[in-house]
Order: C-alpha cells, then structure tokens, then sequence
C-alpha cells in the first residue's frame, strides 16, 4: 500500500481500517534518536504506539462521540518507493465496532497537524456496493461517510 493511504471497509458490524502511515510520523517513540524506528523500538513501545493511534485516528458518529478502534495490529514496511516516501511506512490495521449504525458517521485523522503536509492521508472507504475517497490535511482532518456505504 502506499503511504499516506488507507482503506476502511464497513460491513459485518464493523468498520475495518487499513492505514498506511509515514514511520517519520512515530519519531517519539525513536529511543536512540536515530531517526529511523527500529522493531525493538515498536516491541517495546506497542501499547504507547496503540493509544496514540487510538486518540488520532477516529470513527465518530453524529454525536461525535469516538468509536474505538480495537484489535490494533502494527508493521513496519518499506514504502512503494513513490515519490517524496523514499522511507518506511508503519501499517495500522484495526476494527471499528459498528454493532449499531448511527445515523451518521465521521471518520477524522489528526497523526501529524504540524504542517499542512504532515496529516495528508487518501482513504477509500467502501461498503454495500458503494465506495467513496476521502481527503485528509491539517486544514480537513474530518470526513462524512456517506449513508450508502452503511
């Protein structure tokens, strides 16, 4: 997958996110500052990694409280190569519980606000036959899902 891109799948109760992310986004968690996240790095700071994905990637629904994403599975890849990610990226795959659909809801992603090209991310999000692309910045960090997807 390329980097800055995802998708969220909605369908069996649940809404399933795949999310490509730059590793330079999780330099905090770089222990020898060496700027590059070493698997022991990820080992050892997993739950930390987890809670932080928890509070910047979020499925809201119309009263915005946050669905929780669960079963959070993180790893390192290399990047496709595409242009400007010469780096690795860090895969997030993880479930959000929809056992009950709200009447709306919101996907929002705030992993890096310092510029505008920090949080830039592609989502395809699908569902009942539907799919829909949604773009992220520091500007547009929520996005609607359309009610056909769910």
């Amino acid at each position: 997958m390329d980097g800055r891109h995802g998708t969220l799948n909605i369908t069996n109760g649940g809404g399933f996110l795949v999310l490509a992310t730059p590793e330079s986004m999780f330099l905090a968690f770089d222990k020898d500052k060496n700027k590059i996240l070493s698997q022991g790095e990820l080992a050892s700071s997993y739950d930390e990694i987890k809670r932080h994905i928890q509070n910047h990637v979020q499925l809201l629904d119309n009263d915005n409280n946050a669905l929780r994403l669960e079963g959070i599975m993180l790893s390192l890849a290399p990047s496709n190569g595409e242009q400007g990610n010469s780096g690795r990226n860090l895969i997030i795959l993880g479930r959000f519980a929809l056992e009950q659909m709200p009447d709306e809801l919101f996907l929002k992603i705030t992993l890096g606000t310092k510029t505008q090209e920090d949080n830039y991310f592609e989502v395809e999000v699908t569902g009942n036959g539907y799919s829909q692309t949604m773009s992220f910045s520091s500007e547009k960090i929520r996005n609607r899902v359309i009610n056909t997807i769910f």
